[in-house]
């Protein structure tokens, strides 16, 4: 994941990692067929997993590569050089 910026705040970077999350969602499940264990009684079950999806892995990315050097390099080129 490359930003383009560092985002300044919690929120900037949280938005960032879950357009990360629902981009790489939607590489992983492109139609709702694709996705296990789909709840059909949702008014949009591909919009549910999605969100469910984004929701239960936004902690594990932030706490293994957010967070890590790695994604501290990725983020902040300039202090590499």
């Amino acid at each position: 994941m490359k930003f383009k910026k560092q985002p300044n705040t919690r929120e900037e970077q949280l938005k960032v990692v879950r357009e990360y999350l629902e981009t790489e969602f939607r590489q992983i499940f492109p139609t709702v067929e694709t996705i296990p264990n789909v709840n059909m009684t949702a008014p949009d079950p591909y919009e549910h997993a999605k969100s469910v999806y984004i929701t239960n892995n936004t902690p594990k990315y932030i706490r293994t590569v957010d967070n890590s050097i790695v994604g501290f390099k990725i983020r902040c080129k300039e202090n590499f050089k």
